[in-house]
């Protein structure tokens, strides 16, 4: 991919709060806010990375670990950016520093609508393993969520 030699990735502090919830804003119906970010990022077990291409930001992953397990929390890539691999190179990644860190499994939620974002989970070796009825308000209503999880273990 000719465009990852100009990717960076940095941590995520609480300082980002506020471009993070302009660029939440972009992809989902209830947004979290500038303070539901900094709440989370001042937090020890909340972690997370800035992708950056040519010093731009283009997406951002956060996550929370706790012992040996992790949950990423939200995950998105600008409009703009998207269908260039930048989300997979943004996740890969990040499960590499998960599983870096310890933790023996991952396990997130995805609006079942969201079907772009589900085949790349189950392209990284994410597994469905349950949903929650009416989980998210997204423009058309409520939507369930789909749960998936990743064994570290066995990658």
């Amino acid at each position: 991919m000719s465009d990852l030699p100009r990717l960076a990735k940095r941590r995520l502090t609480a300082y980002d709060s506020s471009w993070l919830a302009v660029l939440h804003c972009e992809a989902f119906a209830s947004p979290w806010t500038t303070e539901s970010f900094f709440d989370l990022l001042v937090l020890p077990t909340t972690l997370g990375w800035v992708l950056t291409e040519c010093g731009r930001n283009v997406g951002f992953i956060l996550y929370q670990l706790q012992a040996d397990e992790a949950q990423i929390l939200t995950f998105q890539i600008a409009k703009a950016s998207q269908q260039r691999g930048f989300g997979r190179y943004l996740l890969s990644s990040t499960i590499d520093s998960i599983k870096a860190a310890g933790a023996r499994s991952i396990s997130l939620e995805v609006a079942e609508q969201r079907t772009p974002a589900q085949k790349l989970y189950e392209s990284l070796g994410f597994i469905l393993v349950g949903r929650r009825k009416s989980y998210y308000k997204e423009k058309e209503g409520r939507v369930d969520a789909l749960v998936y999880s990743i064994n570290l273990t066995k990658l």
